[in-house]
């Protein structure tokens, strides 16, 4: 199964390629794609101003055609930054904390 995040400008694209989308839907449904996106995806099409509402609503709709999977974005992104949707370190630095620090990480000192 292909797991595929876009970049946000990119659902403009599947807007005007229809064809695009329509492959993308069948794969979804076929069970061979899987859709992945962060809030920052969300946020930036939910941005879109209200002049351009029409526009604004159409991305969301390709959002809510292609069900996505949510995950957190995978660093924390300073002013866009939401808890619980952001890593602030990989799982796998967080496991080696918790290997160092015995799963203390207050136990950590900088010099």
């Amino acid at each position: 199964m292909l797991k595929l995040m876009i970049d946000s400008n990119v659902f403009d694209a599947l807007l005007e390629r229809q064809d695009l989308l329509a492959a993308i839907v069948a794969l979804h449904q076929n069970g061979e794609l899987v859709l992945l996106v962060t809030h920052l995806q969300i946020g930036e099409l939910q941005e879109i101003p209200e002049q351009k509402r029409a526009k604004r609503e159409a991305l969301l709709q390709i959002m809510a055609t292609i069900p996505a999977v949510r995950v957190p974005d995978a660093a924390l992104t300073i002013g866009k930054w939401r808890v619980g949707e952001s890593a602030i370190a990989s799982k796998e630095d967080s496991a080696l904390v918790r290997k160092m620090t015995g799963g203390n990480a207050d136990t950590l000192k900088t010099r």
